[in-house]
């Protein structure tokens, strides 16, 4: 059975249709657990996921790159770990990337800043990366990494 998220009455909590789009999912601090579902990357309308101050554990799925409207992405505060995936390099429009406060580890992803020309800020402090950052991520409008 399907759910329209986007129907005449629009009264779901936390997300926002625009056109019968979903367009934006907010569910900050609604202590949710578990993994982040990777079918999110099918919603392509998406511009804004939030999903900060809950306690997701795991990985970003790959599928989170083929949210190709996404502007704001924020899995801030969470209990997510491994590498930032290099699929979110293909997230041509996004101007705002939170993944501060988790536990991802290794380098990032070179694809972050060769193909993000519309990146403003980035913020992925109090996690335990590692690596050379390129010149291009410095010179951010908004940056803490």
């Amino acid at each position: 059975y399907a759910v329209d998220f986007c129907g005449n009455d629009n009264v779901w909590e936390g997300i926002t249709c625009t056109h019968g789009i979903v367009t934006s999912l907010s569910f900050g601090s609604y202590g949710i657990s578990g993994t982040l579902p990777s079918i999110i990357g099918l919603l392509t309308g998406l511009e804004e996921l939030l999903f900060t101050y809950n306690s997701f554990t795991g990985t970003i799925p790959d599928s989170y790159g083929d949210l190709i409207n996404i502007k704001t992405l924020d899995l801030s505060n969470n209990r997510l770990q491994g590498t930032i995936p290099t699929s979110l390099g293909t997230l041509t429009e996004i101007v705002n990337l939170y993944l501060y406060s988790n536990s991802f580890e290794g380098q990032l992803p070179d694809s972050l800043h060769l193909t993000n020309q519309s990146l403003q800020s980035l913020i992925v402090s109090a996690n335990v990366l590692t690596g050379k950052l390129e010149n291009s991520l410095c010179s951010l409008v908004n940056s803490s990494i």
